[in-house]
């Protein structure tokens, strides 16, 4: 009878599949669903309107961009300002801060980005506006994501998410008929401007009392949030700086009109990062397991004085669980990358750009990009904020310089920037964690006691 009632619990193929797919979307957040989302509404788009393919996915691009690049300093403050009330149990800033920093961003980034079309592109003023407004959109999405993220409402955030995905989904059917390529960009707005409202709405309800405090004490001189702001702006900087270079260098570019350009790097690009997402859903799961709950554990014992033995335990299991994500990343990404360069060189996959030696390299540069991102989460949770924006920084000049330096010497190989950065970025977090990772107790009390 114990052995039956045991099998009646155990889950299903089909459940434990659907439940792993779940948490996987948990963990990695709503930037790697935005992503193949847009891919499937681009393969919409390129499906019944083959001729506004191009002039769909560059102003998109760009929204993506100046939304992650407005929102960053935002994200950077309140998370620094949330993070260090939540570890004293304070609650109550929590609905009033973010309500100050949607009412002080959101308007700031549609006026930015409003004037920037309109002085420096070709396009109409009605387009300049749902340009504006699907920034806006994005940039209240990536605010109230980063909030759910610090209050640990993942499940929530991918709830909402996805309702609102569907919404923009069905709507696109819709308006894409209607209005051509503008109504492509308001289904997006609409869609993700209701992700932020709902998840806006579940936080109101959470922490209501009467009324909606409206507070900007995130903006304040908070202890360690220079660090923080500086380590956002310059991750996403980091990230599209090379594309950027691409875009206004004579050389690389193509023109929509004066704002609006794109090169021939953009496409495999794009192609590489949405393969690389594989390794964040390898990375941000098991961190789940092999990181946080150790991590929790191990400061438990170090705040509240348990033995020595214990707290060694605590940190040969957070060691261990670094090192596990680690070689998950170089041996399974690792094999995922080789399977698909030998299908390519064999003729199984034929790819539909000239230059496959940029492929070559930028498919390569994100098992290094993977493990630096390994190397960033892991020193967040040591507080090391100040190394986090050097790392940042330097990520940030040697994709860019190199990216110039390429393009004046005319060499074939658009994606070598972009590998030399991330191997150069993922060599010297690396020797940073090493040097950490031995004494991870003093690292993580110097971290606090800094903060504070």
């Amino acid at each position: 009878m114990f052995q039956k009632s045991q099998a009646k619990k155990r889950k299903t193929i089909t459940e434990y599949i659907i439940d792993e797919s779940i948490k996987i979307a948990e963990s990695v957040g709503s930037w790697w669903l935005t992503v193949i989302f847009l891919v499937i509404i681009g393969w919409l788009v390129g499906l019944q309107q083959q001729n506004i393919l191009i002039q769909f996915y560059v102003p998109l691009t760009y929204t993506i961009f100046l939304s992650m690049f407005y929102s960053a300093p935002i994200n950077g403050l309140l998370a620094g300002y949330l993070s260090d009330q939540i570890f004293v149990d304070n609650y109550r800033p929590v609905l009033a801060n973010l309500s100050g920093a949607l009412l002080f961003s959101l308007p700031t980034i549609f006026i930015l980005t409003f004037l920037l079309c309109v002085f420096f592109s070709h396009k109409s003023v009605g387009f300049a506006v749902i340009f504006a407004a699907m920034t806006v959109s994005l940039s209240a999405v990536w605010i109230t994501n980063n909030v759910m993220a610090i209050l640990k409402l993942g499940r929530v955030a991918f709830i909402t998410f996805s309702l609102g995905v569907i919404f923009s989904f069905l709507l696109n059917l819709i308006t894409m008929r209607v209005f051509g390529l503008e109504g492509i960009f308001i289904a997006l707005m609409l869609g993700f401007g209701a992700i932020a409202f709902i998840q806006y709405g579940y936080i109101v309800k959470g922490f209501y009392r009467g009324k909606i405090p409206i507070s900007f004490k995130f903006l304040g001189r908070n202890p360690g949030a220079l660090s923080k702001m500086s380590f956002f702006i310059f991750f996403n900087l980091a990230l599209w700086i090379d594309k950027i270079v691409y875009w206004f260098m004579p050389q690389t570019s193509y023109q929509l009109d004066p704002l609006f350009r794109y090169s021939d790097y953009d496409y495999p690009f794009f192609v590489a990062f949405t393969i690389f997402s594989f390794s964040q859903f390898l990375t941000m799961r098991r961190l789940q397991e092999l990181i946080k709950v150790p991590y929790a554990q191990f400061t438990d014992a170090l705040f509240y004085n348990f033995p020595f033995s214990r707290l060694d335990e605590g940190k040969y299991n957070l060691i261990l669980g670094y090192r596990k994500i680690f070689y998950s990343l170089v041996l399974v990404y690792g094999a995922i990358i080789l399977m698909i360069l030998f299908s390519i060189s064999v003729g199984m996959i034929r790819l539909p750009w000239q230059n496959e030696y940029s492929f070559y390299l930028l498919l390569m540069s994100t098992l290094f990009l993977g493990i630096f991102l390994l190397n960033l989460l892991i020193l967040q949770y040591m507080n090391q904020y100040k190394l986090l924006s050097w790392l940042c920084i330097w990520f940030f000049i040697f994709s860019g310089g190199f990216s110039i330096l390429i393009i004046q010497l005319e060499l074939p190989y658009d994606g070598l920037a972009f590998f030399i950065a991330s191997m150069m970025s993922f060599l010297i977090s690396s020797y940073h964690i090493d040097n950490l990772l031995g004494h991870w107790e003093n690292v993580i009390i110097k971290g606090i006691s800094e903060n504070f």
